[in-house]
């Protein structure tokens, strides 16, 4: 589909091999998964449109570049906060949202408990961040949510999807950017994608 990029850069390819092994601890999940966010943020830029921006230097003024929108970074709770604070760090000026969401395999339904976004969400574009894309359903429920908002310019970006969670947000939402490193086959019976990477959450912060 063309709104999906799995991109393939070797050292992104190298990391998420190495937050997949079973042996990493928490401080090493934590960091790579650190690095892997920040390096998505600058790869992302670059689609990003500028403008010229003059300003004065020690010596003089020039004219260079600044970005032409403003940029919001929303995080689906939990696992998406790392992501979001690399995003951050990364991007200047940009600003954060945050969406409660998680899919109860129990009562088989998506689960919403908190949201925090701007008032102008329309002015800007929004990376929607969180490691994991297994099912679609929670992705699928924060997109419907931003476009509720008013956000028109909007990337959906993970570090590794199920093909059938890809598949379903895709549909879902054609008029949305899909980045994803990795792609996996399938989900178990209780929808982890698999081999995938466990439970992302527990092992960036140590607990269930």
């Amino acid at each position: 589909m063309s709104n999906i990029v799995h991109l393939q850069h070797p050292l992104l390819q190298h990391k998420l091999t190495d937050l997949r092994r079973e042996a990493a601890s928490t401080g090493r999940f934590r960091a790579v998964a650190r690095q892997i966010a920040e390096m998505l943020a600058y790869e992302l830029c670059r689609e990003l449109p500028t403008e010229p921006w003059r300003v004065q230097t020690p010596q003089g003024d020039t004219v260079g570049n600044k970005f032409s929108k403003p940029v919001l970074v929303v995080s689906i709770l939990r696992a998406g906060i790392l992501m979001q604070e690399a995003f951050l760090d990364i991007i200047p000026g940009s600003v954060a949202g945050h969406l409660g969401i998680y899919r109860d395999s129990f009562v088989k339904a998506t689960v919403e408990y908190y949201n925090r976004l701007p008032n102008n969400i329309s002015e800007h574009h929004t990376f929607l961040v969180d490691p994991i894309l297994a099912s679609g359903a929670t992705a699928i429920t924060a997109v419907n949510r931003l476009k509720d908002a008013g956000a028109k310019d909007l990337t959906f970006v993970c570090f590794l999807a199920a093909q059938p969670g890809l598949q379903n947000l895709a549909e879902v939402h054609p008029d949305i950017q899909i980045i994803t490193i990795g792609v996996d086959a399938t989900l178990d019976a209780q929808g982890m994608v698999l081999p995938g990477l466990g439970d992302v959450g527990e092992r960036i912060y140590g607990v269930s």
